[in-house]
């Protein structure tokens, strides 16, 4: 079995009466085992919510949530973008140890995942996921009996509508026609309304950015503008970022919305489950010259929201302010499926997560080289995309965080005191760089840029269509 992941706090006690009583299927019939649901809103930042101190009351659904059981204070993903954080999620390891990142974008069948974990103990397994870099050509299907994507439709007017609502009408049809009410159940699910290209309903760009963001288009968020901003092709108007901010927290409400709908639903399919809320990573805003989620490792794309409920198990409205990393869900939800019926009524979170008795934990956020996205930007002169074409590793330890790339450059920074990582302490403190470089993976380094290496030709052209309208296509 392999080894628990670090995680939690010896102050955070967990009421697992849950587990004395079990849960119970849609049928009333009692199991003997607890529900889980891993819900991941894509792109989510952590700081749009208000739970987290967004001033506007966006997101009343994910607050009133975080009121009824945990909300984790610093919680990080392993990468800045979808596939290798889900990878992550779903083996509890690095990028660089499950071999599912950007430059192999594709889980190998030797790893085991979650739902492979909780299918061999008697659990029914289904994902329903709207993000295409989650089909199955990328592995992330093991272990999932049903495993379906959510095609969200593609033309002039329809672009931005990302599937939320089309999720909970498929999840409700699977529920009458798959669901077998003898087992527990494991969902995930993806959700990917705040993703670029932003463009929420109208009522919900009005209200949040009043008749300029009713007047915005989709493509102004576009990925091919992003990466052009990224690159210095073509810079966005700092006024127009700013706009494109608020629309995305248009998004952010209207995904929000969904997920509300979306939680009823649960009471009914997963009664009294174990109920996991995050986001993979989140998105820049030109806080360090780039937008999008790509080429980084700041904490605006790798510190993410987390939030547990678990049938009134948890104290309500506890702050867990343990660092943890989304790599610990894996182990968490593992424990909670093999939890014995006989238990007290509190258990410390370090008896339920053993290895949270490590005081110096480090945690680990990675960024591969973006090859595929060098193979499919066609529009960019490779020599401007070489710029770009580096490795970045970022270790924490406490409020300390160092990143590194594989050009040899590394920065320092304390993010108690300068929460923007906009101030670098390198030069002042070389000691803390020294020790924190001890922990750099032997990844890290790599061999000249070379973007023929990465193959396309399997994706198949729905799956271009979609990631088209993401503009990874271009």
């Amino acid at each position: 079995m392999r080894r628990l992941a670090a995680w939690g706090t010896a102050a955070i006690f967990v009421g697992v009466m849950a587990f004395a009583i079990g849960c119970k299927g849609p049928d009333g019939k009692v199991l003997d085992k607890p529900h889980i649901v891993l819900i991941v809103l894509d792109t989510l930042r952590r700081d749009a919510l208000s739970a987290y101190g967004y001033p506007a009351k966006v997101s009343p659904t994910f607050d009133e949530f975080a009121k009824k059981g945990l909300l984790f204070e610093d919680a990080i993903s392993t990468a800045p973008w979808t596939l290798p954080s889900h990878a992550s999620m779903f083996t509890g390891l690095l990028p660089s140890k499950n071999g599912c990142h950007d430059e192999n974008f594709k889980l190998d069948s030797k790893q085991v995942t979650i739902a492979e974990q909780l299918s061999a103990l008697g659990y029914q397994t289904v994902a329903l996921y709207t993000n295409p870099w989650l089909n199955p050509y990328t592995g992330m299907d093991q272990g999932f009996r049903d495993y379906i994507w959510v095609v969200w439709p593609v033309g002039k007017d329809t672009t931005m509508k990302k599937g939320g609502e089309a999720l909970l009408k498929r999840l409700v049809g699977w529920n009458v026609r798959r669901r077998d009410t003898s087992k527990p159940l494991f969902l995930f699910i993806n959700l990917m309304e705040t993703h670029p290209p932003f463009f929420p309903p109208e009522d919900y760009r009005r209200a949040v950015a009043g008749e300029r963001g009713v007047k915005i288009k989709g493509e102004d968020s576009s990925l091919n503008r992003q990466m052009d901003h990224d690159f210095g092709v073509k810079k966005i108007p700092a006024d127009e970022i700013k706009l494109q901010r608020l629309v995305y927290q248009g998004e952010v409400a209207y995904q929000d919305y969904i997920l509300a709908k979306l939680l009823k639903t649960l009471e009914r399919i997963a009664p009294k489950a174990l109920i996991i809320i995050t986001s993979d990573h989140g998105e820049s805003f030109d806080e360090h010259g780039l937008v999008n989620h790509q080429f980084a490792l700041y904490d605006e794309l790798v510190r993410v929201p987390l939030a547990m409920q678990f049938d009134g198990c948890f104290a309500n409205g506890t702050h867990v302010r343990t660092p943890v990393s989304l790599t610990d869900l894996n182990a968490m939800m593992l424990r909670v499926a093999k939890a014995s019926s006989k238990c007290k009524k509190h258990i410390p979170m370090k008896e339920l997560i053993p290895e949270t008795r490590d005081p110096d934990r480090i945690r680990i956020a990675e960024y591969h080289r973006p090859l595929l996205i060098y193979r499919l930007s066609h529009r960019i002169d490779p020599k401007i995309l070489s710029t770009m074409d580096r490795r970045l590793e970022a270790v924490m330890k406490g409020p300390l965080k160092l990143i590194a790339d594989s050009r040899g450059a590394a920065s320092l920074y304390d993010r108690s005191e300068d929460p923007g990582e906009t101030r670098d302490l390198s030069p002042e403190r070389p000691a803390d760089i020294e020790f924190l470089r001890t922990k750099l993976g032997p990844w890290l380094p790599f061999s000249p840029f070379d973007p023929t290496t990465v193959k396309t030709d399997h994706i198949s052209p729905e799956i271009q269509d979609q990631l088209k309208a993401l503009g990874y296509v271009m």
